[in-house]
């Protein structure tokens, strides 16, 4: 483990970035619609890339390499998949914004994360505790929509700063199912930790997301399969529960809120997308239409693939599939990427937890976030919207973090 040391423009670079985590539910669209713009967040984005680049000019930090491999490859294949995608996107400048708001701002963010890890002076713990305590702003809100107090952004569904309760519900899975193995295995103060992650579930629940809930279901049965056997109890008696949970919900699914709308309404909209989507795949099947073409086309194609009329869409800001949305944006190499993107915090995730290090609930952690979101993908896009990209930048970064600093460790 490397020692911190006492450079007070690197500590101040630590809290700026762990203010940043814990603003990111407070405004939205800071990294996605107006790339380094004059706001709040950007602001705060933007100081700590600066802040890190200063640090490493002036050897306040040491510059450390990223010596996960697969982590490399990951993002570089994300990369060079939205730069071919850039070819077949018109007009150019929606490619460029997205590029730069989406991809790199974010993986600069991640880069100064990994360079305060490696330094030491930043912790994982540190990382978690704090996404974690974003969730109390999100209680708060939601507690005042609840009491309409502030408006729903929809009818009776708690979506706190966000548009779309799907959105919310993704953030709010993501940051339950990354600090459960932190409350299990490291947190000193575990009951105020269990309130506050009861009221977690009960604001995903208040989402009513369907999308999301699924996904929490598949994470905590990652967390529960991958504890090691001191949690042999909490292990056995969690997965009967969720077991019993999965078996009540089945069964009892036509009197669950706005069920009738989701089999109806919302599965006739997503039909007509994924039809549009795969018409859009079949014809441009190894460059896709370009990032943002599925927006910016989108009347054109439903009424090119859709034989009815009129379709129930006019327009769609994305095809509600990760898969197919990648198809679409880059072609088989975007699908190949985002794959990859999705696949590997499962895979790293599983090997430091196998570890059995004091890392390892990390590794845990990530897994099970990474399984969410493939669940979730299948009806949602989980990186393209709000703030998803950066997080999961950081988050995947302090994971190759993890990964070389256990390899690194020779046996006693």
């Amino acid at each position: 483990m490397p020692t911190a040391n006492n450079s007070k423009s690197a500590l101040l670079q630590k809290w700026l970035t762990l203010l940043l985590l814990f603003c990111i539910p407070l405004s939205l669209h800071y990294l996605t619609e107006h790339p380094f713009a004059i706001s709040s967040l950007n602001l705060l984005s933007v100081a700590v890339i600066l802040l890190g680049a200063l640090n490493l000019l002036t050897k306040q930090l040491t510059w450390q390499p990223v010596r996960n491999k697969s982590f490399i490859w990951v993002i570089g294949g994300l990369l060079l998949a939205m730069l071919w995608a850039l070819f077949f996107t018109h007009p150019l400048r929606n490619g460029v914004g997205l590029w730069t708001s989406r991809l790199s701002q974010p993986l600069l963010l991640a880069i100064m994360t990994y360079q305060l890890i490696a330094n030491g002076y930043l912790q994982l713990e540190e990382i978690v505790t704090t996404l974690f305590l974003s969730l109390i702003p999100l209680a708060i809100v939601g507690a005042l929509q609840v009491a309409h107090i502030i408006p729903y952004g929809q009818p009776h569904r708690i979506t706190a700063l966000y548009q779309f309760p799907n959105t919310f519900a993704r953030y709010v899975f993501m940051l339950l199912l990354v600090s459960l193995p932190w409350l299990l295995m490291k947190a000193k103060y575990k009951l105020p930790g269990y309130v506050l992650w009861g009221v977690g579930v009960l604001l995903l629940l208040g989402s009513v997301s369907y999308g999301g809930s699924v996904s929490l279901f598949c994470g905590l049965v990652t967390i529960l399969l991958l504890l090691p056997s001191e949690f042999s109890r909490l292990k056995k008696y969690g997965l009967i529960g969720l077991t019993v949970l999965a078996l009540l919900v089945v069964t009892q699914a036509p009197r669950l809120p706005k069920w009738h709308t989701s089999i109806t309404d919302s599965k006739a909209t997503r039909l007509e997308f994924w039809h549009v989507a795969l018409g859009v795949i079949h014809d441009h099947f190894w460059t896709g239409i370009g990032i943002k073409g599925w927006e910016t086309q989108y009347s054109v194609n439903v009424l090119k693939y859709i034989s009815y009329y009129p379709p129930l869409n006019w327009a769609s800001p994305q095809p509600h599939d990760v898969f197919l949305d990648s198809f679409v944006k880059a072609g088989f190499p975007g699908f190949v990427a985002i794959m990859a993107l999705l696949l590997w915090p499962v895979i790293a995730g599983i090997k430091l937890a196998r570890k059995r290090d004091a890392e390892s609930w990390y590794g845990i952690a990530i897994a099970a976030c990474g399984v969410a979101l493939i669940v979730f993908g299948i009806i949602d896009d989980p990186f393209w919207s709000d703030d998803m990209i950066p997080l999961l930048f950081i988050l995947y970064s302090a994971l190759a973090w993890a990964l070389s600093a256990v390899s690194s460790k020779t046996p006693s």
